[in-house]
Order: C-alpha cells, then structure tokens, then sequence
C-alpha cells in the first residue's frame, strides 16, 4: 500500500465530478474546443476565452473544471491542452467529412468521458429515472457498497478513515459562501477531530456512517445528468421524458459487465492502469478485477447500440487497423503545433476513444484494438508500443 493513507490515494475508486456551472450543452460546447483546436497552429488563451464569453456567452471561466474534469480540455496558467477526449473528437473531426457522422462520433466520446468521469453518479441517476428521493437512496447504498468492498482489502482504522473520506457525496447544504476547511468551521465540524473541544486521543470516525445526498447537491445534480441522458438518447426529449429502450440497454450492458453491487446499485472500478499510478497495482484482490481501459472503451460501444465487437480479427483487419494507427498518430502529430517536439507518441486512451468512435459513427465493426496494439503483429507494420508513467501505453510509428 502506500506510505500514508490519504483521502487522495482511494479517490480513484469513485467516478464523479463536482456539480458545477458548465454542464449544460455539453455536447455542441465539446464540439466547439475541437472544432477551434483543429482550426489553429496552437490553441491559445485568447481562443479559449472567445469561446467561453463569445461563443457560450458565460460570465465566468469555470467550465474549464467541467472540461477538464471529462478530459476534454486543460486550461492552466502555462496554456490551454486539450485532453485525451478533447484530442480524440479533434482526430474524428479531420477523419469524418459528414455532419452526422462527426456528431455520432461526438456523443460517443462523450458518453465516455462521462463514464469514465462520472459514471457512478450518472449510472445510479439512469437507474433511478432521475427521481430524487430514488437517486438520494441509490447514491448513499452505493457509496456504502464500495467502502465495504475496500474495507475488506484495506483494514487500518487509518485506511478505512481515508477510504470514508475518499469515498462519499458531499453533503453541501447550501450552495452559498467558500468557508475555509480549517478555522473556526473544521472545529464546530469536527474536522480537526481533536484539539479545542476535546482532551486526550482523538476519537476514531465512524467509518460506515453515510448521510444522504442534501437536497442542495440532488438540485444541482440531476438536471445536468438528466440533460446528458437526453442528449445521448438514454431519456426521452421531454423535460420529464423516461428511460428510452437505448438507455435501458445501457443499463444491461454495465450491469452485465459487472459494474454492479450485489443491492443492484451501480459501482464502477478503476482499471489496471488506474491502480498502478496509485500504487495499488499489486494487490491480488484489487487487480484481479479490475477493467482494462478497452474494456471501458467497449462497453460505451455495445451500449449505445454497436452491433458487433468482434474478439477475432479477420486476415484484412491488421492492415485496416494499422492504416488507422497511422493516421491518427499523423493528425495527432499535426496538433499544438508549439508541442510537436513533445508529441511523438500517440497515447494508447486517445487512440482507443479515437478507433471506437469512428467505428461506431460509420457502422463499422470493432475488434479488440488493444490487443492488437500490445501484440507483436502490429509491430510488423511499423507500429511500436512502450510504457510510461503517465499514459498507459504510448503509440510510436516508425
């Protein structure tokens, strides 16, 4: 385990974004940045800003949390990077020609980046059909499903405080004011557990004690992953509209994949690569089920609607896959133009998000794309591989 169990190390067991401004239109603001990104040398601050204030008339700059958060985009003091989302809907824009086949691929992409960003949140709204005292019973056995899980790998009061610190929903009751978290509020709160107030040893926290989400936080919640639902066909177009065919399907399809409690509520699980960033990678009971990020990648595929991901490949795919590989690594080399020393390996998220999108938005079939690229038959077309601490896998072609 780690040296030191912080909140922080156990935060990649849960998939959820804070509720914020920004989330509405996400799909035509996504398509925007990639539509800018591809149009210039370098995107830049002033770029960014023309389309925060002019483009999306908002007041403010925090979309950016909401994009960076879906791995669309990064806006940082150093500069705007688009993230492996943002370089995945920049690729299919300059691949596809047709304006329905690029909003396909968008809404594909899209329904990834909020899967992999917050699909515990946005399963467990679905599954509830977006009704609040439903998603408010959802959420909480959810999160006290994940903890039990991890309680019986990590059993240190320490761990088990972390994990309950890591895993929850913020119980905000108002959305007013930015109180410090320390001060005289951590000590009426007793988020100092010790100190003024008390004498002797600090108290152990109550590990399993889970409040419902306020109503503040379903407030803010629920109209902007209702919105998403609407948008990528899982809810019907009226504002109350129900679960479609197509969002019950995508229920079943994570369900199916074992994305689910025993209670039946939604909890999804940090792949492989996710594990070993955060140094967890070598305990049997967390990588023995852990998701590849194909797998991720994949499910998104058959639920909304792919008709076959195949896990052989016929004797013509390896070219057509290497082809692809090395187009995209192209585009992907022709992008922030002001990088192109740093941008000599495609990484492997980009490229699968990329190759399942535009499958999915011309109907074609997938094949295990992943595999292929780990294997040595891609190497035959120039096509080479290699590990790093930051991406999972980078993508060379000689």
């Amino acid at each position: 385990m780690v040296g030191i169990a912080q909140p922080d190390n156990f935060s990649i067991f849960i998939r959820k974004i804070g509720y914020s401004v920004g989330l509405e239109n996400t799909l035509e603001r996504f398509s925007d940045f990639c539509h800018q990104y591809i149009s210039v040398p370098q995107i830049k601050q002033k770029d960014w800003l023309e389309l925060v204030h002019n483009k999306w008339n908002l007041k403010t700059n925090n979309i950016a949390d909401v994009f960076s958060s879906l791995g669309i985009v990064e806006v940082t003091q150093q500069g705007v990077f688009a993230g492996p989302i943002g370089e995945a809907g920049a690729i299919c824009l300059k691949v596809l020609t047709g304006a329905d086949e690029q909003r396909r691929a968008m809404k594909h992409l899209l329904a990834l980046a909020i899967l992999l960003s917050d699909g515990d949140i946005f399963l467990n709204c679905l599954a509830a059909q977006f009704r609040t005292e439903n998603v408010r019973d959802s959420l909480r056995k959810m999160v006290i499903g994940k903890r039990q899980q991890l309680f019986e790998v990590f059993r240190t009061q320490a761990e088990k405080e972390a994990i309950a610190a890591a895993i929850t929903i913020e119980r905000q009751k108002t959305n007013k004011g930015g109180a410090s978290k320390g001060g005289l509020n951590a000590l009426r709160t007793g988020g100092l557990n010790s100190g003024l107030g008390k004498l002797g040893l600090p108290q152990p926290k109550d590990v399993f004690q889970m409040d419902p989400p306020s109503s503040d936080y379903l407030r803010h919640v629920l109209p902007a992953r209702r919105e998403w639902a609407r948008t990528l066909g899982l809810v019907g177009e009226s504002k109350d509209g129900g679960v479609t065919e197509l969002g019950w399907q995508w229920l079943q399809v994570f369900g199916d994949a074992g994305f689910a409690l025993p209670s039946g509520e939604y909890s999804l699980r940090p792949t492989r690569f996710e594990l070993e960033k955060a140094r967890l990678g070598s305990m049997p009971l967390l990588a023995e089920y852990a998701p590849s990020t194909w797998s991720y990648v994949r499910n998104v595929a058959m639920a909304l609607g792919a008709t076959e991901c195949a896990a052989e490949i016929s004797s013509e795919e390896p070219k057509i896959l290497a082809e692809t590989t090395k187009s995209m690594f192209e585009l992907y080399r022709e992008f922030a133009q002001d990088r192109r020393m740093v941008r000599n390996e495609l990484p492997l998220q980009v490229a699968l998000s990329t190759y399942m999108a535009l499958c999915c938005s011309t109907g074609k079939r997938l094949v295990n794309y992943d595999s292929w690229l780990r294997s040595d038959a891609s190497a035959s077309f120039g096509i080479k591989t290699r590990t790093s601490r930051t991406i999972e896998l980078g993508i060379i072609v000689t």
